[in-house]
This record gives C-alpha cells, structure tokens and sequence, in this order.
C-alpha cells in the first residue's frame, strides 16, 4: 500500500501556546492593533516594519495582527509577540474603571496639572508587559513565500520611515512557503479567527526530516485534534 496515496497530506496543524518576555520586534508605527482585525490576513512586509533602534526588519516577509499581538513570518521561521498594556490610574479614572479616591478641590488641581502638561508621577504612568516566542525548523528553506488568495483590503503607513506614505501594502489570506524540506511545503491560514499552519507532504517525501523548536514558551499542549 503507497504510504502516501494523495498529491499532499497535510500532517501538522494548530499550535496553542504559552509564552515568556524577551526582546521585541515592532511593526510600523505600534506593535498590536488597536482592536481585532476582523479581517485578519497576511500583511506583505514592504518596508514598513521595523525593530526598536529603528533597523529594517527585511527578516520578516509577512506579518498578522491581533488584538494583543503580532505574529512574524520569517526567514528563520515564526516570532509570536505578545504586549499587554495596562491603563494609568489617571486613565482609569476617567474611563470609569476604578472609583475616584480624589476630592472634588483635588481632582480638580489634578485636572489643572493635566491641562498645563505638568508631570504627576505613577499616576499619569501605564504598564507594559511584552512576551515574546519563537518557533523555528531546523534546516528548513524559508526563502520562498508566497502570499496566495489575495483580499481586497490594502494598507497605509505614514510613520517617520515612511515620510511620503507607503500605499497599497498587500494582505493575503494565506502564506505557503515551499519546500522547506523536499517535497513539504508549509501553510499559514486562519480558521475561525486562530492562526494555524500545515505541513503538505508530497508522496514519496520523508516527514521525518520535519522539525520544530520551541524557545521562550512555558509549556507546550497539544490536543486531540
């Protein structure tokens, strides 16, 4: 019996993920959207993703993002990055998120501060956390991607590295690299809003030469499916 008795199998699908803090990579102007991207794709990186001393990342060929996160494919393989901001006290107060704990007289002086740019301290100060995780295939080619099913949406930066406007950035519904082992190629999609990734093996192709690190995570599941 042939082993592999279709053109392409697919053999790997869905990763979940725990994560840790480490170094950051930025894209444009903000590292993650200000909300869902209910559209999600694959952004094409032509030349507006860059890192926090201001370095073109020419790395990284696609780039999705989440509500909390970006997600980098590169020639390495996949950076997941992650940041959680948390809001100010003087943010949440006037969000209404947590009661007021001033009296009328001083939130009144605080509100004069705020108007006149004087610094008040921890108050006006908003947390950040970042994590970050990389996953990467040994011996793997990554030097041939290819954005397929392109959507209707484009992008635009406008941002100091790009003074006069990039227009038009691509998104793509899907990303194959191909072979990146003989006769595998790899698939990046979204299915009911989570990122996932298939491996297609072609007959005759060894799927033993597959292999995945994991750096930076906590722990690693895998499901049933």
């Amino acid at each position: 019996m042939n082993k592999f008795p279709l053109y392409k199998i697919f053999i790997f699908s869905s990763v979940f993920l725990l994560i840790c803090m480490t170094r950051q990579i930025s894209t444009g102007s903000q590292f993650v959207s200000s909300e869902v991207n209910v559209e999600q794709g694959f952004e094409k990186n032509l030349g507006q993703i860059y890192d926090e001393s201001g370095k073109f990342r020419d790395d990284v060929h696609f780039v999705a993002k989440f509500s909390e996160a970006n997600v980098f494919l590169t020639e390495n393989g996949v950076v997941f990055y992650f940041k959680k901001v948390t809001p100010s006290e003087y943010e949440k107060i006037l969000a209404n998120k947590i009661p007021n704990p001033y009296s009328d007289r001083e939130w009144e002086n605080i509100q004069k501060k705020c108007a006149e740019g004087n610094e008040l301290g921890d108050m006006f100060k908003a947390k950040s956390e970042a994590y970050r995780i990389d996953i990467t295939f040994p011996d793997a080619n990554f030097d041939n991607p290819i954005g397929c099913d392109e959507k209707i949406e484009k992008r635009h930066y406008y941002n100091p590295h790009n003074p006069d406007g990039l227009r038009n950035v691509p998104i793509f519904e899907k990303v194959r690299y191909e072979d990146v082992y003989q006769g595998v190629d790899m698939v990046f999609y979204f299915h009911d809003g989570i990122l996932k990734y298939d491996f297609e093996i072609a007959p005759h192709a060894d799927p033993s030469k597959i292999k995945i690190v994991y750096k930076g995570h906590k722990s690693i599941d895998i499901d049933d499916n």
